[in-house]
């Protein structure tokens, strides 16, 4: 589903915490599937790689020329 990632950041929190924020284009979707795309890479980062603390920005290639869509799901 995941066709490109951009802007990916990751940083400490201090020693046992890490924190990440990216865009990640997933081409034509719905809300809901981008919803559950974005909840579903958060879960892998915490399973894989101890990343609790995140924020991914879902783009979809269906907006309007011109405009960027964006939806923007954050966990703590």
């Amino acid at each position: 589903k995941v066709r490109n990632v951009h802007d990916l950041h990751v940083w400490s929190l201090g020693t046992r915490q890490k924190a990440l924020s990216c865009h990640i284009n997933l081409g034509e979707c719905s809300i809901h599937e981008s919803n559950a795309t974005v909840s579903q890479i958060k879960q892998l980062l915490g399973e894989r790689f101890q990343i609790n603390h995140s924020t991914i920005e879902a783009e979809c290639e269906d907006c309007p020329a011109g405009k960027v869509c964006i939806v923007n799901e954050a966990i703590n």
